[in-house]
């Protein structure tokens, strides 16, 4: 090779590295995320849970009798479980990685531009095929980027973030490489490119999950696939969960109403950024959903027994009344249309329920209300002795259902 052309391809290669060095901090913006939420926000976010945590007598649970205890070591645990280091830096460096070999591709377009210089460390026609795709991939790295930017503001940042920003770069690659290169000779696909702009290549990064959605509702309706199993509630039922709600249960594993009803509601206080008091509403919720079946019989008793959740219907179980009243249970069957044994034993059924006796004990804000009406007696009685479980007057804590 002639030493003018050793040079032209060392003065093209440094424009690249050069070029490539001014993205770094584009492509390491994961690194300087995790980095920045471990040495600063962490521990604002372990002390906002452990404050949440006690202000509904999360560890006075050992004072009561029937009640699942929670040990304060444990969720401290739980806490440094989940935001381990060793659970991020798999996620980060492989989303690293992509930003990165789209840095380096970026770089090689640019240096090119104004003249026919070398593309370094890639092809010409490589870098010429590859600007279509690269447009994707600058639109899924900002959708990334306000997604990170926004769950670390709300102090949320795990490792479901990462790899879920890896899976959609992911996705949207191979999207717009088969929008990209559907005939198999280069010329074909880079009329299509012309044709259809490269603006539809950048909605793809926003759009891609919608996108996928819609191609396999079309092919289980196009093989007329039909699942086996029965249908499932979505969380879009719960008054107060809005679509990044569910996006964010939906990290923990939970999908649906009967995962939001058996979960553990002091684990997901301590993986989220939600409040635990809009954490127990929405279990509460869920529970009366899943066990009553149908979202009619909910609306039912919402609009017409004022009835929203578990704890209120469990509340007028005949158990709960120091005469064993069946009143109020008679009443909502009325109003459900359904029989009174049936309304009546579901309603014990959900008194007697540990996981709801314990969303019960932690909804009250007096402290002398605990537990199904029961309260933490802090004064000792006449022989010394602390009596735990006392009940109130039921007659004052039991709702009224209103007459027809």
């Amino acid at each position: 090779m002639p030493t003018d052309g050793r040079i032209s391809v060392l003065v093209w290669s440094f424009r690249v590295l050069f070029i490539t060095f001014l993205l770094l901090p584009f492509v390491s913006f994961p690194l300087l995320a995790t980095m920045f939420f471990r040495l600063i926000v962490r521990d604002r976010r372990k002390r906002e849970v452990m404050n949440d945590l006690s202000r509904h007598r999360v560890w006075e649970t050992k004072d009561v009798e029937e009640i699942r205890t929670v040990n304060q070591q444990h969720v401290e645990n739980t806490f440094r479980d989940y935001y381990n280091t060793a659970t991020f830096w798999m996620p980060v460096g492989l989303l690293t990685f992509v930003y990165l070999l789209g840095a380096c591709i970026g770089a090689s377009i640019l240096a090119r531009q104004g003249g026919e210089g070398s593309s370094w460390p890639f092809s010409k026609s490589f870098v010429d095929d590859a600007a279509p795709v690269l447009v994707a991939l600058l639109s899924i790295y900002l959708f990334n980027m306000q997604h990170i930017l926004r769950r670390l503001y709300l102090t949320d940042l795990n490792a479901h973030v990462f790899w879920g920003s890896f899976y959609r770069c992911l996705l949207v690659i191979g999207l717009s490489l088969v929008l990209a290169f559907p005939y198999p000779s280069q010329e074909g696909a880079k009329r299509l490119v012309n044709d259809i702009g490269y603006a539809t290549f950048f909605a793809i990064g926003f759009l891609a999950t919608d996108i996928l959605l819609m191609i396999l509702d079309r092919a289980q309706k196009t093989l007329s696939f039909r699942r086996s199993s029965a249908p499932e509630a979505p969380l879009a039922l719960i008054r107060g969960i809005n679509l990044w709600n569910e996006y964010r249960l939906g990290e923990e594993g939970i999908e649906n109403v009967q995962q939001l009803a058996s979960c553990d509601v002091i684990e997901l206080a301590v993986k989220t950024h939600y409040p635990l008091k809009t954490l127990i509403d929405w279990v509460d919720q869920a529970t009366l959903l899943h066990s009553l079946g149908t979202v009619a019989q909910v609306e039912i008793l919402r609009e017409k027994a004022l009835i929203t959740s578990a704890i209120d219907f469990a509340w007028m179980a005949p158990e709960n009344d120091e005469d064993g009243s069946t009143t109020s249970a008679d009443k909502v069957a009325e109003v459900l249309g359904l029989t009174p044994e049936l309304v009546r034993d579901r309603m014990n059924s959900l008194f007697e329920d540990a996981n709801l006796q314990f969303l019960w004990y932690l909804w009250q804000s007096r402290p002398e209300f605990r537990r199904h009406g029961t309260h933490v007696n802090k004064e000792p009685d006449e022989e010394g002795e602390h009596d735990h479980t006392r009940s109130p007057d039921k007659t004052e804590m039991r709702p009224d259902i209103p007459d027809e």
